[in-house]
């Protein structure tokens, strides 16, 4: 004998527990990729429901942080026109700018109501698939 010890295979969730995580995983993404990512890394190999909707949650929430970050970029680009061109001009770079800072609010609250309404189907039993999501995270 080693001396080493196996450690048990976890058991499965029970549904009402593939629920609650899927639920979960699903709410996460109001604050981020990460709760998402965490509950398919931890608790998906042990329930393929949970893997899909965790798979889902965060294939979604990794799409608006792009789109996120891309206007970030956008938007500093703007600032720096905004500082660098002549009075008049530079008042187009900061409407511009401005815009691009409701369309960033835009994303967010999206991914709130979205987030919300898969939470409400999981809740129900059902299922939920973002639209417009890279799918990413196979």
């Amino acid at each position: 004998m080693s001396g080493h010890r196996r450690a048990a295979a976890a058991p499965p969730l029970t549904p009402a527990d593939e629920q609650l995580w899927s639920t979960l995983a699903h709410l996460g993404n109001i604050v981020g990729f990460v709760p998402s990512l965490l509950i398919l890394l931890v608790l998906g190999p042990r329930s393929a429901r949970v893997r899909q909707e965790s798979r889902e949650a965060l294939n979604f929430v990794i799409t608006a942080t792009i789109a996120w970050v891309a206007l970030l970029i956008v938007g500093r680009v703007l600032g720096v026109l905004y500082d660098a061109l002549p009075t008049g001009i530079d008042l187009v770079f900061g409407l511009l700018g401005f815009l691009v800072g409701l369309a960033q609010l835009g994303i967010w609250l999206v991914v709130v109501v979205l987030a919300i309404a898969a939470a409400v189907r999981i809740g129900n039993g059902g299922s939920f698939r973002y639209p417009l999501a890279l799918r990413l995270v196979p």
